[in-house]
């Protein structure tokens, strides 16, 4: 995994943290093929929790080739038992209409509003 990709603890659960700030297109895109990779490495084996993704996106921007393979990881969710998924770095009007038009997702104002908010996710699901 590259070093934008990494497993976290917080609180007792795992989180996939991932580090997209700062980058352009085309490396947006590969970190997010890898991203992915990982989720595909991990469907399908038993887990008594949730898929918890945190996901920083300071200084980019959403083109229409990042939001069509956000799409495409979201899809690649289903295949889990649970998952939320945070976003950090949205701010402003972008942030409002990332609201309206992006359902489950979480957009923090800081990493440990983020952590807070999927160990709650995680919580909730394990009861269901």
């Amino acid at each position: 995994m590259s070093d934008r990709i990494k497993w976290t603890d917080y609180d007792g659960f795992t989180i996939l943290s991932v580090d997209y700030s700062d980058l352009p297109e085309a490396e947006y895109l590969e970190a997010m093929e890898e991203v992915e990779q990982v989720l595909q490495a991990f469907q399908g084996e038993p887990s008594d929790s949730a898929m918890l993704i945190m996901a920083n996106v300071t200084n980019t921007r959403a083109t229409k080739k990042i939001r069509h393979r956000g799409k495409e990881i979201s899809a690649a969710l289903d295949g889990f038992k649970g998952h939320a998924y945070a976003v950090i770095g949205v701010t402003g009007v972008a942030r409002l209409l990332a609201r309206r038009f992006t359902s489950g997702t979480y957009f923090a104002y800081a990493e440990h509003d983020a952590k807070r908010w999927l160990v709650a996710q995680a919580k909730q699901l394990a009861q269901k």
